[in-house]
């Protein structure tokens, strides 16, 4: 399953018997890639991840709890004095049957627009990441910005790349970024906690480092290239993003999902470090 026989070489019959097993068990893959993975279908123990461009959601089927981990949002509306929404259909129609009414809520300034988007990077073992951007016009304090993050299917939380990686490989691999180079000086820094704290050190605090914001990307030998997301800190710089993009060994407690991941496509591409640049 998956190419397996890339390891039957290096395993003895009774290893590969059980990575067989653990491919069919745990780390079953029914992959539909429709326009660039329009469309996918997972499942890990007993999990069941559905995407379709719009939704992402994840069932378990033992518990029979289903829960929406994102959806995405385009809508323009007006927010009534009772906290109610109204589509813009529904301000036509209110036009016609309570002009009155109409132009007390047309004339509040509750006018808002708000647009929220998320699309699959990568999928490794139990851990899904994914990108997100959002934008809220209207009222008092529009906002907009854009990021990565990454959920675990079985704990319902954030994934760390401090999970599986060390601090100072970490540390080792980021310092040699030209951006992070340019960005906080890391020379005053010698491990991964005072970089860390470079970036809020920064007299411009224009990015923050957050080590739950990444993708697995493409497999090189025995490591694997992670992407990191650095969103806006300060919100006079909201909007700004920023990635970047490493090279870390492959822990042994990822090397059979990253292998299944890898060969049913569903490590983040290198292009789309170079796509979604806003800075």
């Amino acid at each position: 399953m998956f190419g397996l026989d890339f390891a039957i070489h290096k395993l003895n019959f009774t290893k590969y018997l059980q990575m067989k097993f653990l491919y069919t068990l745990f780390f079953s893959i029914l992959c539909s890639l429709i326009s660039g993975q329009d469309v996918i279908n997972y499942t890990y123990k007993d999990c069941y991840v559905h995407f379709n461009s719009n939704v992402l959601t994840v069932s378990n089927v033992k518990k029979q709890i289903k829960d929406t981990i994102f959806q995405n949002v385009d809508k323009e509306y007006y927010l009534t004095p009772e906290g109610i929404e109204l589509s813009i259909m529904e301000m036509k129609e209110l036009k016609i049957s309570d002009p009155q009414r109409y132009n007390d809520i047309n004339s509040s300034g509750q006018h808002y627009e708000a647009m929220d988007h998320s699309s699959i990077l990568s999928i490794v073992g139990p851990y899904v990441s994914y990108r997100y951007e959002y934008h809220y016009d209207g009222g008092a304090h529009p906002s907009y910005g854009v990021g990565l993050t990454t959920y675990d299917i079985e704990t319902k939380k954030n994934f760390s790349l401090l999970d599986f990686f060390s601090q100072k490989e970490i540390y080792l691999a980021l310092i040699k970024d030209k951006f992070i180079l340019d960005y906080v000086h890391p020379k005053k820094a010698t491990n991964l906690e005072e970089l860390r704290g470079e970036f809020f050190m920064n007299v411009d605090s224009q990015y923050s480092l957050d080590f739950s914001s990444f993708s697995f990307g493409e497999i090189n030998g025995n490591e694997v290239i992670v992407n990191i997301g650095l969103s806006h800190d300060a919100e006079v710089y909201r909007g700004s993003f920023e990635m970047i993009s490493i090279k870390l060994s492959i822990p042994k407690e990822l090397n059979i999902f990253l292998a299944a991941s890898s060969k049913a496509g569903l490590l983040a591409k290198d292009s789309w470090s170079k796509s979604y640049r806003t800075r």
